[in-house]
């Protein structure tokens, strides 16, 4: 329990005091100074108003007022704006990048894509060096008349 300071109200003198009546001053209650009836205890017991007339609390009223929000002009010009909307009316659908090659198709897991695109090239690796090694030699290709001997590279 902590000690109240000096000439501060004790709590049985703060519940001695009837709800319903407003004395006429409050030092006839409470012969203390200002500084130990805090307004709580006193708005328990004495109307508001009568706290207002004796410079214990507040008004209400008397806040200060909201000072209105500063107008912010748009950080884009109207010009620009509809540049951008006629460029994102007119741009190709996802569909169509995709066939064009711009975007990847999205078909696998993100978190498989990359191992994808591996095996993919992978395998065009693997199909480009059989195709080379099954093409046929420059002396087939005299012998069928595709190539002419002039043409032919030294072997």
């Amino acid at each position: 329990m902590h000690a109240s300071p000096p000439g501060a109200p004790s709590a049985n003198l703060i519940s001695t005091i009837p709800p319903t009546r407003a004395p006429e001053s409050l030092s006839a209650i409470l012969p203390l100074d200002r500084q130990y009836l805090p307004t709580i205890y006193l708005s328990l017991y004495l109307p508001t108003s009568h706290l207002i007339e004796r410079d214990v609390a507040v008004p209400p009223t008397t806040q200060a007022p909201v000072p209105p929000k500063p107008t912010r002009k748009p950080s884009i010009d109207p010009e620009a704006a509809q540049k951008l909307e006629k460029s994102l009316a007119t741009r190709p659908d996802k569909h169509e990048l995709i066939e064009r090659n711009i975007l990847k198709d999205d078909t696998v897991a993100p978190s498989l894509q990359a191992a994808k695109e591996k095996l993919q090239r992978a395998q065009l690796e693997d199909k480009l060096e059989h195709a080379l090694q099954a093409r046929p030699k420059p002396e087939e290709l005299v012998k069928g008349g595709i190539l002419k001997d002039a043409d032919a590279p030294p072997a």
